[in-house]
């Protein structure tokens, strides 16, 4: 393949595979020992919500579901009046 970028070279994967084992060392209290999500966010210093994307994520994958996942970025398109207006 050229160009596409798709496939991780691998460092790339270590990275992710790392990232997945942190996240893992955290979550485990909640999934080997029953650890409430709001107890582990108040220790850990990691937003509840954050949490909650996490344990889900392992619930669907398993612990390659904790790594960093791609984001996808939508374009948002203004308002053509609003444009107008600020163009003057």
């Amino acid at each position: 393949m050229t160009g596409g970028g798709s496939t991780l070279n691998g460092e790339a994967a270590s990275m992710l595979e790392h990232t997945a084992f942190l996240r893992w060392q955290i979550l485990r209290r909640r999934v080997e020992d029953g650890v409430p999500l709001t107890t582990l966010a108040a220790q850990q210093g990691i937003g509840l919500r954050t949490l909650q994307r996490w344990h889900a994520a392992h619930k669907r994958h398993g612990i390659s579901g904790l790594a960093t996942a791609k984001r996808r970025t939508a374009q948002r398109k203004t308002n053509p009046e609003l444009v107008a207006l600020m163009r003057g």
